[in-house]
């Protein structure tokens, strides 16, 4: 094995416990390389979420394998003839490879095809636990961020935080009503660079009604009575 397959397989396997209490089945099985289309003996260990496959069965934790299959990405395990010498064959198939093995007897090939699929259905139901969770968890998290009403919470715009050039007359109005009139107040910029305190007052000069609120997306024109 290169350099860099081991250190693939390193990266991948990071997280992975070989420990006693994961493990569904172990054992010896004969597999047929991908490149070079020759049969080797392994010593095949497969839990909820992989199958590893070693040269030697005294497995540690910090033993490296010589590969891996992920449980999840297994779409169908079936009985084959993968080689005329081999008479207990069976292949595993996954998106992108499929595996060929054979056992030494058809009690041990029927034992690792019923193990492996109870695998991939043990890894189907812990991921589907694992992405309600996370659904659950999303929606709580999006409950307490909304208001009673089921919208968004927004903190309340303060015309006071924006830049504005001076002598700029801003209208702070709310533009949900239902009659599209404006309740306005007026803040003015100083020209020495102070800001006013917003003030009611009836608007005397046309005036472009711009603002960053969340609740106002349009630029209004608000003119003064005739």
């Amino acid at each position: 094995m290169s350099f860099r397959r081991k250190k693939k397989l390193g990266s991948a396997l990071k997280n992975v416990e070989l420990q006693t209490d994961e493990v569904i089945r172990q054992g010896w099985l004969l597999k047929q390389g991908n490149r070079i289309k020759t049969w080797k003996k392994r010593w095949m260990v497969l839990n909820r979420a992989f199958l590893l496959y070693f040269k030697s069965a005294a497995v540690k934790e910090s033993t490296q394998p010589q590969g891996v299959i992920k449980i999840a990405e297994i779409r169908k395990v079936q009985i084959a003839d993968v080689h005329k010498r081999k008479k207990f064959g069976f292949e595993i198939h996954t998106r992108n490879r499929t595996y060929p093995m054979a056992a030494d007897s058809a009690s041990v090939r029927k034992a690792w095809i019923v193990s492996i699929l109870k695998a991939v259905e043990e890894n189907k139901a812990m991921r589907a636990k694992v992405k309600k969770g996370s659904a659950q968890l999303h929606k709580a998290l999006l409950s307490s961020s909304t208001g009673a009403g089921g919208k968004a919470k927004a903190a309340p715009w303060d015309p006071s935080g924006e830049d504005y050039a001076s002598g700029t007359m801003i209208i702070v109005a709310n533009s949900d009503d239902d009659d599209d009139s404006f309740d306005a107040g007026t803040m003015v910029i100083n020209p020495g660079g102070g800001r006013r305190q917003a003030r009611e007052q009836p608007t005397t000069t046309t005036t472009t009604f711009t603002t960053p609120a969340p609740w106002c997306s349009t630029t209004r024109t608000m003119s003064p009575a005739p």
